[in-house]
């Protein structure tokens, strides 16, 4: 019996050592081995929302099929 509490110990230390493992060690490695292309995601999201929100608040005189074809694109880039 105490052979299958030492067993069953083992396993929970190893399955904790690893949940904390992959929840806090393991994002700051990839973070830091990907850094530039986290970076360049970041500034070409924040281009595609911008874009969104201007395209959203397009003049209401402009062309229909255009501001619609405007969205449309900008969607796209969010995507």
């Amino acid at each position: 019996m105490n052979y299958l509490k030492a067993i069953s110990l083992l396993v929970i230390a190893v399955v904790l050592t690893a949940n904390f493992i992959l929840s806090h060690i393991w994002p700051s490695l990839y973070l830091n081995v990907h850094y530039e292309e986290y970076f360049d995601s970041i500034v070409t999201c924040a281009k595609a929302k911008a874009s969104f929100r201007e395209a959203k608040n397009a003049p209401s005189d402009l062309d229909p099929y255009f501001k619609h074809r405007l969205l449309l694109t900008s969607q796209v880039e969010l995507a």
